[in-house]
């Protein structure tokens, strides 16, 4: 999946939570799994989400990224960048984290390369 489906999948999101999200119908669903899918796996990896971010707020941010940038920013780029970026500029680990996990994934591969990959 690329930007441009899921850009697709936001205008879906949009439309519905501005119609009804009560509606029986799967417009926007999609995206909002796919944003919270992303979300949760890179959490405290890529970004750090506050506590008071509801899901629909990640989401209206994710979708606004891909309306404001111009195509070739988020739209052309494999979708999970396309959500990445916005809440990794929107909410930045703490650079102490993230240099402990750079350093943790070095040693890593020091110890693979000095086993042979055991």
């Amino acid at each position: 999946m690329n930007g441009n489906e899921l850009f697709d999948e936001w205008l879906k999101y949009k439309a519905r939570s501005v119609k009804n999200a009560a509606e029986e119908d799967d417009g926007g669903r999609f995206f909002l799994g796919y944003v919270m899918g992303v979300a949760e796996a890179i959490n405290d990896i890529w970004f750090e989400r506050p506590n008071n971010i509801t899901d629909d707020e990640l989401c209206r941010m994710v979708g606004a990224c891909l309306e404001n940038h111009s195509p070739a920013r988020y739209r052309l780029c494999p979708a999970h960048i396309a959500v990445m970026k916005p809440l990794r500029d929107a909410f930045p680990l703490d650079m102490d984290l993230l240099e402990y996990v750079r350093e943790r994934n070095e040693m890593r591969k020091q110890l693979i390369k000095l086993t042979g990959g055991v």
